[in-house]
């Protein structure tokens, strides 16, 4: 029996979770900067929210496949 994911299973659920925390983020940037004193446009904090976005693709990915990696039997 195989364990583990594939490379692609592994990019799917990086995406999925990560659609969810983009979505997450960029509401909570909308209602956050304001209280710290920055006035940011929606493009602005899409901007911002897209950067910090690809960061945790990848490095979800990297972990994932790391650990797949270490415990593969």
């Amino acid at each position: 029996m195989k364990h583990g994911q594939t490379p692609r299973q592994s990019w799917i659920e990086v995406f999925g979770g990560t659609a969810i925390g983009f979505l997450l983020s960029l509401l909570a940037q909308a209602f956050i900067m304001p209280w710290y004193g920055f006035t940011t446009s929606l493009e602005q904090d899409l901007g911002i929210v897209l950067f910090f976005t690809g960061i945790s693709i990848l490095r979800g990915y990297a972990v994932r496949r790391f650990f797949n990696w270490l415990f593969r039997a």
